[in-house]
């Protein structure tokens, strides 16, 4: 397997199952949408693309000098719904960046990254242990493969072929 193989993802449906329509595609991925998981699936037209699966994260909030500061987080699987080979094409977007102000906040990106992109989220809190001694708590965890898996398997579902890219366009 090559370099470039590995990096573009490429899964197909089970032979002999018929590609639904994909507006069946469209329902099956909006339909991951539950209170349960820490993403959410939404339109994408804002980005370009038919759908985004994001996950939004506030790392830490502060008090700044012009209001409300708030370090923060995105990770988004930007799909768009190619119907005519029946083909979901993904990319992946991941950024950091600051949000400043009250309302509406000042968005300031600090880094960005696109491709195919693996990365695990986890919080702690800290509390007191019964002895009275400070400990930490893991408070959530987030891995963008679990993410990726839940939406792969409904396109495969529908019979339509996942087809993650690392670079260009969708």
């Amino acid at each position: 397997m090559s370099l470039f193989s590995r990096r573009n993802v490429t899964l197909t449906p089970q032979p002999g199952l018929a590609p639904r329509p994909a507006a069946d595609v469209r329902a099956a991925l909006l339909a991951l949408n539950r209170p349960d998981v820490r993403y959410a699936v939404r339109d994408g037209a804002a980005e370009g693309v038919d759908l985004v699966a994001e996950f939004q994260l506030v790392k830490l909030a502060r008090k700044g000098v012009f209001g409300r500061v708030q370090d923060c987080e995105e990770y988004q699987v930007r799909m768009r719904l190619a119907a005519e080979t029946s083909e979901v094409r993904a990319m992946d977007h991941h950024a950091e960046f600051t949000l400043t102000g009250e309302a509406p906040p000042r968005r300031r990106t600090q880094t960005s990254s696109r491709g195919q992109i693996h990365k695990k989220f986890v919080g702690y809190e800290f509390g007191h242990a019964p002895d009275g001694t400070r400990e930490r708590h893991e408070s959530y965890r987030f891995d963008t493969d679990d993410l990726k898996h839940a939406l792969q398997q409904a396109a495969l579902a529908c019979g339509w072929t996942w087809q993650g890219l690392s670079g260009g366009k969708l």
